[in-house]
């Protein structure tokens, strides 16, 4: 059965679901360097913080890699 989603929207809930409880998932800043803090950052604040215009494109890169 063909789903009402775009692919986007399917994406954007399977993310969603990952910083949700229980997996409520976060990534190393200690691992990405500047500007990220150096702490466990919930996948919630990392989405906000990538997508911030002041984030450069290169601590972008890193995150996604």
């Amino acid at each position: 059965m063909p789903s009402d989603q775009s692919p986007f929207e399917t994406l954007d809930a399977a993310f969603r679901a990952l910083c949700e409880e229980p997996a409520n998932l976060s990534l190393d800043g200690r691992s990405l360097g500047w500007p990220f803090p150096a702490r466990p950052i919930p996948l919630g604040e990392l989405r906000g913080r990538l997508l911030h215009p002041a984030t450069p494109h290169e601590a972008r890169d890193r995150a996604m890699a």
